[in-house]
Order: C-alpha cells, then structure tokens, then sequence
C-alpha cells in the first residue's frame, strides 16, 4: 500500500495515512499548520543534536498538548515525514501515531478505522488551533 493523502473536510487539515515499518500496520499523521501552536510546541520540544556530517533536529512528542491528544496508542511522533519512494519531506511538521503495538499485532487495524482515529486526531488540533487565535 502507498501513503493516502487527503484534506479533512471538516477542518482543513492536511492528513496522510501511511505504511508502517511492517506494510500491515499503518501509521496516521497530520500536518499543524503555520500558527502560534506550531511555534510554541516547536519551542517546548526542540532537542538539537550536533552528528558528525550534519545538524539534526528532533522533536519529542511529550508536550503537555501533545500528550492530552487522545488516538489509538497515543502521539508518539512529531516532526517531518518523507515521501517514498523519493525520500523527499514533505512540507510543515506532522503529528502522528502508528498501528503496530502488541495488541496490534493480534488484531492488525483497518484502513478504516484508521482514517476514522486521523480524522479524530485533525479533530483535537483543529480544537487547540482555535484556543490560540482566541487567546
């Protein structure tokens, strides 16, 4: 399976469900948008580690915001994803959660249930977008 792209109808966010490591158990992502929360989140999370050819940032997904998302497995990713085969990132920073715990793996999830806990997650960072601009 190739990575699904797609724009959540009821907040305009751009979401992206994809392969895991294992092609069975799929991964959901979606893009926060430009916005005071971005940066904030960017500021409270950013880990630099200096490598011998390159600079690298990560991002920890262990914000309080973050961690109040509520999907499958909880947030435990934040930062860019790549496109295959190209290996070319993909613009924005993500938000995401993957399929392939050890319940998982008994009872490998669908793609509908998948898109249906990406449209959750859109949902909830639509949610803490609209506190921002209202504080």
């Amino acid at each position: 399976m190739s990575s699904i792209w797609f724009i959540d109808q009821s907040t305009g966010l751009r979401c992206c469900i994809a392969p895991g490591t294992y092609p069975e158990y799929l991964c959901g992502y979606v893009r926060i948008p430009y916005s005071k929360l971005r940066k904030r989140l960017m500021a409270r999370s950013k880990v630099t580690c200096k490598g011998s050819f390159r600079h690298i940032r990560l991002y920890r997904a262990d914000t309080p915001e973050i961690l109040r998302l509520d999907v499958h497995g909880g947030v435990n990713f934040f930062g860019k994803i790549y496109k295959y085969p190209y290996n070319r990132p993909v613009r924005g920073l993500w938000i995401g959660f993957e399929c392939g715990d050890i319940e998982d793996y008994k009872n490998p999830k669908s793609l509908k249930y998948v898109k249906g806990e990406v449209v959750k997650l859109a949902a909830q960072i639509h949610q803490l977008l609209n506190k921002e601009k209202h504080k």
